[in-house]
């Protein structure tokens, strides 16, 4: 019984490692692991497009600009050390 197990875990296919194009150029074909942006698009039940495969891990289509989703905006930045600086001088 552990044998067929094992056997049919190591039948398991995956899509073609065919890369697919993204749509807009703007984007790169990365795993969905490293692109925070599909990750929570995801979470959030919209499916990513996918672009291809590396090994069991999906490629989606990411935005070039994904690293900066994280930084708040300058202005955010400025406006939250004001309401600090006001604090402790109170």
């Amino acid at each position: 019984l552990a044998s067929f197990h094992l056997y049919s875990a190591s039948s398991v296919r995956f899509p073609t490692q065919r890369r697919i194009v993204c749509p807009s150029s703007d984007d790169l074909c990365i795993e969905i692991t490293s692109c925070p942006a599909a990750l929570t698009g995801f979470r959030a039940g919209k499916q990513p497009k996918l672009c291809g495969w590396r090994k069991e891990v999906p490629q989606v289509c990411c935005p070039q600009d994904n690293e900066k989703e994280d930084e708040p905006p300058p202005d955010v930045e400025e406006q939250n050390k004001s309401t600090q600086d006001q604090f402790y001088q109170s």
